[in-house]
């Protein structure tokens, strides 16, 4: 850096400030570039989030993370069980950071069924889901998905993760075809490319799938990225410790889904009120014309919008249905899904499946170690969805006038 060589100063106007140079722009920039280039991935770091400390004595202590470490996608899926630490200095001003390798028992969970959205490049998925739906014609709604979701479980199970192996072998049956001069091998050779192409499709739609990434573009061939940013997600949003009402940090897993449960169960206790003493203070604001138009007769097409215009990847409810799976099988259910669905409205009551949802925690900081560092969100069924979104889509052209009127 040319000029003055420090870029902070603190006691400006005393005798003997204090001057640093915290500021290393391009410093930085290339150390990021370079750190991108190379493929490496900065690793979450659990305990205490500053590694070096000035003035550890003095009121205002100067603290900072400068100590990092960097792997491969390489080595991450070598050693997917690790432990990032920020240890305890007894003398240094620099904590040091250990990197623990031993193996960690893996906690053994129970499969949930959960549509992939890879199976919808499969030539008999359709075949699977319509003799499902079509075994028992006279079955309500929600028992025909759940016959089709069995199906699917069962079916899904003799394909799961079967990418690697079959990417093997189409590469292998390419290679042993390359020969151009013969008309058989060259048909044997455009079939395992069609082939591998499809199975390549897959995988990507599978890692896809589960790193949540939305933004990018469809088409775009990054498997790695999607795997990587799956395994970072899985890394950074496993709960390691939790503390409990008494301070104590309880790391095993059945002591920390107790810390969740209390929590919630405290958090939405529910209390007894009376509505009326809040609704006879508000004003009507919704006129006639406008009540018309929320109380008119239901349509299929307003169903289907709702539907559409959800992303195929996001996240199923308890019953494992994504978007993806209503908007393949529309054709084959929508009908069912309206019907069905305005006669819940009209009765003002759903079945108890339909409200079922799962709470997933979500680190609102890095290493959380309290509920309260933890956002919850509620993963809903489609079908809630669909029904939710139809009555919002009707509100939404009334909000402009009823706030208006509210001034």
């Amino acid at each position: 850096m040319e000029g003055y060589p420090y870029t902070w100063t603190k006691g400006r106007r005393a005798p003997n400030p204090t001057e640093e140079r915290l500021d290393r722009a391009l410093a930085t920039q290339q150390w990021l570039d370079a750190v991108q280039d190379s493929n490496l991935i900065d690793l979450p770091m659990e305990g205490y989030p500053y590694t070096w400390t000035k003035g550890r004595r003095a009121p205002n202590p100067t603290e900072e993370r400068l100590d990092r470490a960097l792997a491969t996608q390489q080595w991450l899926d070598e050693f997917p069980q690790y432990k990032f630490m920020n240890a305890i200095a007894d003398r240094s001003d620099h904590s040091p950071i250990l990197i623990h390798l031993s193996h960690v028992q893996k906690e053994v969970k129970a499969r949930i069924f959960k549509f992939e959205n890879a199976w919808l490049e499969e030539p008999n998925l359709n075949d699977v889901v319509k003799g499902g739906w079509n075994r028992e014609l006279h079955n309500p709604l929600l028992a025909k998905l759940q016959t089709c979701t069995e199906d699917l479980e069962v079916w899904g199970a003799k394909i799961r993760s079967r990418f690697k192996k079959s990417i093997a072998e189409f590469r292998e049956e390419m290679e042993q075809n390359r020969d151009h001069s013969s008309e058989l091998c060259l048909q044997k050779y455009q079939l395992a490319r069609e082939k591998l192409s499809l199975v390549l499709k897959q995988e990507e739609d599978y890692w896809r799938q589960r790193s949540k990434t939305h933004w990018l573009r469809d088409g775009d061939s990054n498997t790695k990225f999607f795997h990587a940013v799956a395994s970072a997600r899985k890394k950074k949003n496993h709960i390691t410790q939790l503390s409990n009402n008494d301070g104590v940090m309880i790391q095993e897993h059945q002591g920390k889904c107790n810390i969740a449960k209390n929590y919630f169960e405290q958090l939405f206790q529910q209390e007894e009120g009376h509505e009326d003493e809040i609704t006879c203070l508000i004003n009507h604001r919704v006129s006639n014309e406008d009540n018309c138009s929320l109380i008119r007769e239901f349509e299929i097409d307003e169903f289907r919008e709702a539907l559409f215009s959800m992303h195929s990847d996001k996240a199923p409810g308890p019953d494992g249905l994504n978007p993806a799976f209503y908007k393949r099988f529309w054709d084959l259910c929508g009908v069912e899904i309206f019907n069905t669905s305005k006669q819940w409205l009209q009765q003002g009551c759903f079945p108890p499946q339909i409200n079922e949802t799962n709470i997933v925690l979500i680190p609102k900081v890095e290493n959380p170690t309290s509920m309260k560092d933890l956002r919850p969100i509620s993963l809903c069924n489609v079908l809630y969805k669909i029904i939710s979104k139809v009555l919002a889509n009707r509100l939404k052209p009334l909000l402009t006038s009823v706030k208006l009127g509210a001034k």
